[in-house]
C-alpha cells in the first residue's frame, strides 16, 4: 500500500475533489484516511422513514464525491484506492478546491451538526390530512 509522500520540497497539498462510486463516500474517505491522507466527507444527519420506523441517518452531502488533501506525486495512491473512480477535471487538470471553501463546507456537513432534514413531512405548517383519507374516515381535512 502506497503511503503519502513526507517530502515537502516546497511542494504543496492541494484538495481535490474525488468522483467515488455511488454510495461508497463514507468507505472510500474512511480508505483514504487509512492511507493517511487527508480527507474530508462532509456528512448530513437526515431523517429516513422506513414501514416499521422512523430513524437518523448520515448521508453525504455531495453524493459520489469525497475531498482529498493530497500533492501531485500522491494522487495516482489516491486514484488506485477502491472505490474512486476519477479526480473532478476543470480545464484538463483536477479541479482544485480552495481552502476557505473546505472551511465554510465543514460547519454545513459535519455529522454532529444538529440540523436534521425531515423528507416526510411540509416545510411549513401542521400536517394535515389527505382528501383521500379525509372521505374514508367522513371527516373534513379542515
Amino acid at each position: 500500500m502506497a503511503k503519502p509522500s513526507k517530502k515537502n520540497n516546497g511542494v504543496t497539498r492541494k484538495w481535490l475533489a474525488i468522483y467515488s462510486r455511488p454510495r461508497w463516500e463514507k468507505k472510500v474517505n474512511q480508505l483514504l484516511v487509512e492511507k493517511g491522507f487527508e480527507s474530508y466527507c462532509p456528512l448530513n444527519k437526515v431523517r429516513r422513514k422506513w414501514s416499521d420506523r422512523m430513524k437518523i441517518v448520515e448521508e453525504p452531502l455531495f453524493k459520489s464525491y469525497v475531498f482529498v488533501k493530497v500533492t501531485d506525486e500522491d494522487r495516482t495512491a489516491v486514484r488506485m484506492t477502491p472505490g474512486v473512480i476519477n479526480f473532478v477535471y476543470w480545464e484538463g487538470k483536477p479541479a482544485v478546491i480552495k481552502e476557505k471553501e473546505i472551511t465554510i463546507i465543514k460547519p454545513h456537513g459535519s455529522a454532529g451538526s444538529s440540523a436534521c432534514k425531515d423528507h416526510d413531512r411540509p416545510a411549513d405548517g401542521p400536517r394535515r390530512r389527505s382528501a383521500e383519507s379525509s372521505k374514508e374516515s367522513g371527516k373534513s381535512s379542515y
